[in-house]
């Protein structure tokens, strides 16, 4: 259609309204390049059309909300050392707590591969495979609560598509920006039940008699009730 107007234009140069109908397609024709040329990179040379990094959900979201001044405003940030510092610092302490304090397989092994997935500059789609082994761990084990059963729903929402809306003409879509939010509300659910039931089970430690409601207590009842 833009070429065919276009076409159009060029044949009817010289009158007025035609001009005028030209100089719209190609602002239209700008504005698109100009959006697809600075969408298209989170760091040099790293694309993040089909992206589910952090970098990516930020130079993507300040794509859709305000258009190439907004990327061009996100980069400086994604780019900057304090910002890779802060992220490898939070990702470090995630790592840590999921190898020396969660007691659960699968919680670990979502709270690691969502961080691997969160963390580089940019995570293609295919790493998404790799959540559905804390997944099948989880069903494997059974979902015995409502944030796990979250947890198991933001897992499968995570690997499916999520493209609803694209960004002009350029291939990103709001499944870069879809994608880790759901990401991050799996990590985000993982390690706030892990930490509840860290201070669940050190408070029924703490308390005379809870080794006899523990041995009494039925399976995956973390809490000593009969």
């Amino acid at each position: 259609m833009v070429l065919v107007l276009h076409v159009s234009a060029s044949m009817a140069q010289g009158f007025g309204p035609v001009d005028s109908a030209r100089a719209v397609v190609e602002n239209a024709q700008s504005a698109s390049s100009d959006l697809y040329d600075f969408d298209i990179y989170a760091h040099p040379n790293t694309s993040v059309q089909f992206s589910s990094s952090v970098d990516s959900m930020f130079v993507a979201g300040a794509a859709f909300v305000r258009g190439p001044s907004g990327v061009k405003r996100a980069r400086p940030i994604v780019e900057s050392s304090a910002y890779l510092a802060i992220k490898l610092l939070l990702v470090g302490l995630a790592c840590l707590w999921a190898f020396f304090f969660d007691d659960k397989q699968w919680r670990r092994v979502a709270i690691v591969y969502s961080c691997y997935i969160l963390v580089p500059p940019v995570s293609y789609d295919y790493k998404l495979v790799l959540l559905l082994v804390p997944l099948m761990l989880l069903l494997r084990s059974g979902a015995k609560t409502r944030v796990e059963l979250a947890i198991a729903v933001s897992l499968a929402l995570a690997l499916i598509p999520k493209a609803y809306w694209y960004l002009g003409d350029s291939p990103t879509s709001t499944t870069t920006v879809l994608g880790p939010l759901t990401i991050l509300l799996v990590l985000l659910l993982c390690l706030g039940s892990g930490i509840a039931d860290r201070i669940r089970n050190d408070g029924i430690e703490a308390t005379p008699g809870s080794e006899d409601r523990l041995a009494s207590a039925p399976d995956g009842d973390p809490t000593g009730r009969p």
